[in-house]
């Protein structure tokens, strides 16, 4: 079914109990009374489609590169910012998940042009950020707190401030060299938390729906804040991954 990932299933009393996420939304099917050999049906079934996703999602957002480097701001003193550690963090452990070869190091180390990055923080913080993110339509503007879209002319405003509805935006977006297929990925927030959030949305499954593994692509994430603020709740494209 387009749209759904399998990512659990129970048994109690007889009563199997498969869970099951679409677009977001959680869905819990209930069987009551099936016996043993349906729930082992069920539990391969889930089994078997989990590995297929997460096979499906590294060849299209990671395609055939195993190395990568998630590039991140200096350290500030003897820290780097929370956020961009959460960021990196989330990423680099599903990076490993999918038995990739990963490792974080800072922008101001030199990167070779053939290692395929993943940046974190746009070009305010990161200063490897504007010599490898091009054409692209989607813009971070400096001192707005926001993102434009060049294409429609429209913007999008972080709403951190508004403590009843507090949010960000994030630019998530790729480059492919068409020769060397070397890969660039940008996870930037106008704050910390969209920063976050797009880390976040590029390690779920639903984002191999709407690209292919050698496009360039651009989106804007739009994250909802938790209550304890570094939470992700609510998370959703405000743009759908398009070819940029």
């Amino acid at each position: 079914m387009a749209g759904m990932m399998i990512f659990g299933i129970t048994m109690k009393g007889g009563t199997v109990k498969a869970m099951f996420d679409f677009e977001g939304l959680n869905i819990a099917i209930t069987l009551l009374g099936a016996p043993t050999s349906i729930y082992g049906i069920i539990d391969l079934a889930c089994k078997v489609y989990q590995k297929w996703q997460m096979k499906r999602n590294k060849s299209v957002v990671f395609g055939s590169k195993t190395s990568w480097t998630i590039v991140v701001p200096q350290y500030q003193g003897n820290y780097r910012r929370i956020e961009d550690t959460i960021a990196s963090e989330l990423i680099y452990n599903h990076c490993t998940r999918l038995g990739l070869s990963c490792k974080i190091q800072d922008d101001k180390m030199p990167i070779s042009n053939k290692e395929n990055v993943i940046i974190i923080c746009g070009p305010k913080a990161n200063a490897i950020f504007k010599n490898l993110y091009k054409g692209h339509k989607l813009e971070l503007l400096d001192g707005e707190s926001c993102i434009q879209d060049n294409k429609w002319g429209t913007k999008y405003s972080s709403h951190l401030e508004d403590i009843n509805n507090r949010g960000d935006y994030a630019i998530l977006a790729r480059s492919v060299d068409p020769d060397t297929k070397r890969r660039c990925i940008f996870c930037a927030g106008i704050h910390g938390l969209g920063t976050i959030g797009a880390a976040q949305m590029l390690t779920q499954h639903r984002l191999s729906r709407y690209i292919k593994k050698d496009d360039n692509y651009e989106s804007v994430v739009s994250v909802q804040a938790a209550d304890d603020y570094f939470s992700i709740g609510k998370l959703e494209f405000a743009i759908e991954p398009r070819k940029g």
